[in-house]
């Protein structure tokens, strides 16, 4: 793909990556994520799309990307906060528990860390504007699959906000 072709690519892609970054991270680390998931695609050297189908392809390729980018993140936060509490062992102190009142201040946000990865991005997806059928092809699943994951997803979405509201 020449650099024209990229930057209009580009153009159209970021935004949707950026946004779905932002609902798995940090805001700086989701701008992080994006730019690592559309250097990949600059650095894979694909070829440009010249159909509709292959710029879906490429958009699917662009959001398992990213996926992998959101897993490493979370994966590297994990390690660190094994080691702060290793550290606080061999300190003498405690891990302290989050506050209760975190919940309420982030609200929705907070709800939805308490979902499954998987359910959090199909539900992400869907927020996104995009279909059963493009969530297949983004995910590489069937759309029964999808509209499971979907099902699912709302299920403990629904099961958190009852439980809060109790």
């Amino acid at each position: 793909m020449g650099p024209r072709d990229f930057e209009d690519f580009f153009r159209h892609t970021h935004p949707k990556i950026l946004r779905y970054t932002k609902r798995f991270l940090d805001p700086d680390a989701a701008m992080d994520a994006a730019a690592q998931t559309m250097h990949t695609i600059w650095v894979k050297d694909v070829d440009a799309p010249r159909t509709e189908i292959e710029h879906r392809q490429l958009q699917s390729l662009a959001y398992r990307v990213a996926d992998g980018h959101v897993r490493n993140a979370h994966r590297s936060a994990s390690r660190l906060a094994r080691l702060v509490e290793a550290v606080a062992g061999v300190a003498g102190r405690r891990g302290v528990a989050p506050d209760v009142a975190d919940l309420v201040v982030e609200g929705p946000t907070a709800w939805l860390d308490l979902l499954s990865l998987t359910d959090r991005e199909v539900l992400s997806l869907v927020a996104d504007g995009y279909r059963v059928s493009e969530i297949s092809l983004i995910l590489e699943c069937s759309p029964a699959a999808v509209s499971m994951r979907l099902q699912r997803a709302r299920r403990n979405l629904q099961t958190i906000l009852e439980a809060s509201t109790t």
